[in-house]
């Protein structure tokens, strides 16, 4: 139930900055916080992706650093009001993976698995980064084929379906693309970027001449999706 709380779903969160974040506002980057700050790290690694190098062994931990994306996301500090703002953040993507974790008992890796990259028909495996609880980075620990990663573009460019079996609902495939609060957007740190798009359930709303919308990767890879072009595009 999008409409519910992360706290609803994860009780250990409800003190925590996003406790009381509806999940359709993290998944629209709409919670109140901010990243904390993390001074000393390599000049070419940032605040947010400092501490989830450290969480999965690829850096030194400093000391008192999260250990892991639990305790992570905990960390993040308060800011303003939940859906008063565009923030993107990692930690929305971890709060909302945490959520589903605990509502199915299931990980995101078999989740995904079976009700995703099998109905896919997906031709590798992929995996999934994993921080030292087992706990999969849901934020952007995702190896995949170039392939099958255009196949997730189409699955969305055909309303969720592959030929004749509805995948994700046609309902939240139209909401999404749909997009979101575009006014909210253009006051972001986003808006002179991206100038008249938008951000919805975790995909960017380019709102062109094609009704683009984008997937972005950590370091490049994209999925851009121009259903009146009938095109996706995967670049790694």
């Amino acid at each position: 139930d999008l409409a519910r709380t992360a706290a609803d779903y994860v009780p250990e969160m409800a003190a925590s900055a996003m406790g009381d974040a509806t999940l359709q506002q993290l998944l629209d980057m709409q919670a109140a916080i901010v990243r904390p700050p993390m001074a000393g790290r390599p000049g070419a690694v940032g605040g947010q992706d400092g501490g989830v190098y450290e969480i999965l062994g690829l850096m030194p931990r400093a000391l008192g650093s999260p250990s892991d994306f639990y305790e992570w996301l905990l960390s993040k500090p308060r800011h303003g009001t939940h859906g008063g703002q565009f923030y993107y953040d990692n930690g929305q993507v971890e709060a909302v993976a945490w959520a589903i974790r605990r509502a199915t008992g299931t990980s995101i890796a078999e989740l995904v698995s079976e009700l995703l990259w099998a109905p896919l028909g997906a031709e590798r495996d992929a995996w999934y980064a994993c921080d030292e609880t087992g706990g999969e980075m849901a934020s952007g620990g995702l190896s995949t084929t170039l392939r099958d990663l255009a196949r997730l573009g189409e699955l969305m460019r055909s309303g969720g379906a592959v030929g004749a079996c509805q995948v994700v609902p046609e309902a939240f495939v139209a909401d999404t693309l749909r997009g979101g609060d575009a006014a909210m957007f253009a006051r972001s740190d986003f808006g002179t970027r991206m100038p008249g798009a938008s951000y919805r359930n975790f995909w960017w709303l380019s709102h062109d001449a094609f009704d683009g919308f984008l997937a972005v990767g950590r370091y490049g890879q994209r999925i851009y999706v121009a259903p009146r072009a009938e095109l996706t595009i995967v670049h790694f």
